[in-house]
């Protein structure tokens, strides 16, 4: 059984700790059952889909430019977010997979990527798409820590 970090028993005692198991965080559906070639397959395919989005802006900059009507050197800061995103996930989102277990974590940042990508397409001004476009970076690499 995975073991996340140790938390504090109560306030009296406070150098007492106790391990938290996965159970209280993860549905058991999602914990301990082997991949199916399928589920295997289905993965593959969402993680390439995943990454592709933080690559999808970029052919569509111009249409960004226009609804937008920002300059082309300001909308082209959507793809260095995505960037930036991927670089903060690499450094904080990467080491939550040896501490939660991998299909909990995977399960959560897909949500949350896709949660991410409906604020995108919805985002009225460029600072909101900026957010957004930080948030797909930051979640889009999720599907490669398993």
């Amino acid at each position: 059984m995975d073991v996340l970090p140790t938390q504090h028993v109560n306030a009296s005692q406070p150098c007492v700790k106790q391990a938290v198991s996965l159970e209280s965080h993860c549905p058991k559906s999602v914990l301990g059952k082997p991949l199916s070639s399928n589920q295997v397959s289905l993965l593959a395919l969402g993680s390439g889909m995943s990454v592709a989005n933080i690559y999808f802006a970029q052919p569509l900059l111009h249409e960004f430019s226009a609804a937008f009507a920002v300059t082309s050197a300001q909308v082209g800061q959507l793809i260095s977010m995505a960037q930036l995103g991927s670089v903060l996930a690499l450094v904080f989102l990467l080491p939550l997979g040896d501490r939660m277990d991998r299909r909990c974590l995977l399960l959560i940042q897909a949500l949350a990527l896709v949660v991410m990508l409906v604020l995108l397409g919805l985002a009225p001004s460029l600072g909101w798409a900026y957010a957004a476009m930080l948030g797909v970076g930051l979640l889009a690499t999720a599907m490669t820590q398993g």
